[in-house]
């Protein structure tokens, strides 16, 4: 395993879930741990070889990734991430991609994200394994990871972790050696979920790690915290998704006194202290409530 459990040495891996739970910002900061030759990556054993990173940026450009990457390396020398490479959208990035890894050894190849790479209908089972079996004979050939990041179908956090929630035809999933979810938990917390892993034992498959976001230096940390995957739903954080009160705050703070989002937490922290939800959870109460509103 590259990163175990979550990661094999080769093969197609999956990484899902919700809008703005900070996907692309973990495969980045994996991206960093890989190339400064950590033997550990959020508490799990990270077993790096070539310490060489690709990935394949197509949602941000040069601008926005260099700003976060900047934030992830605050009081940390640049020169230690020197083997990370990003392919922006010009040309043909696979091309771009097979070019390098004819020179390199790679751990790691991040496409960020698959759907636009991907030209054709996403439902259509055909074009999909055609589409992922393309990487899959690049991951086999040069004997490297090749982890794609790919969204889940609208409203997916309100249910249970399934692999079965991705967004488009059965047949993505079904070319995964793994998926990993993330989603939002309590306040700043993330949960990892093990969606599908074909060499992952049960009893892992059935837990989810919890982790700690720091929304100003764009850093997960580990917790040391794990729990059951189907008892997600039913953890005390998710209640503010169903706290009407709250959700008609928000609302009426972003609509009617035209708040940001950044300052009605403060509000909320102000009023409520550490039982304040989250940046993100206040995001998504309002797009999830002023949605049913507006209808």
């Amino acid at each position: 395993m590259l990163w175990k459990p979550y990661i094999p040495k080769t093969g197609l891996v999956g990484l899902t879930g919700p809008s703005d739970t900070g996907k692309s910002t973990l495969l980045r900061q994996l991206a960093i741990s890989i190339c400064q030759r950590n033997i550990e990556f959020l508490g799990k054993p990270l077993n790096v070889e070539s310490a060489n990173v690709v990935c394949i940026s197509t949602e941000d450009g040069k601008e926005a990734v260099s700003a976060s990457i900047s934030k992830q390396l605050t009081g940390v020398d640049p020169k230690t991430v020197k083997n990370l490479k990003f392919i922006f959208n010009d040309g043909d990035p696979k091309e771009v991609l097979k070019n390098i890894l004819k020179t390199e050894k790679v751990d790691l190849v991040i496409v960020d994200a698959w759907a636009d790479l991907y030209i054709g209908n996403t439902n259509d089972v055909g074009q999909v394994r055609k589409s992922l079996n393309a990487l899959s004979r690049i991951s086999e050939k040069y004997g490297c990871a090749i982890i794609i990041l790919h969204h889940t179908v609208k409203n997916s956090e309100y249910h249970t972790p399934n692999k079965n929630r991705l967004n488009g035809s059965q047949g993505i999933e079904a070319k995964l050696r793994a998926l990993i979810e993330v989603r939002q938990g309590d306040n700043e917390e993330r949960v990892l979920s093990i969606l599908k892993g074909n060499y992952i034992p049960g009893d892992k498959k059935h837990k989810s790690m919890i982790l700690k976001f720091d929304e100003e230096k764009l850093l997960f940390h580990a917790t040391g915290k794990e729990i059951e995957k189907n008892s997600i739903l039913q953890r005390e954080g998710h209640s503010f998704m169903d706290d009407a009160e709250l959700a008609g705050l928000i609302v009426s703070l972003k609509r009617d006194d035209n708040l940001s989002f950044e300052k009605i937490r403060d509000r909320l922290v102000s009023e409520r202290g550490e039982d304040a939800p989250s940046l993100t959870t206040i995001k998504n109460i309002y797009y999830r409530f002023a949605g049913q509103n507006a209808a």
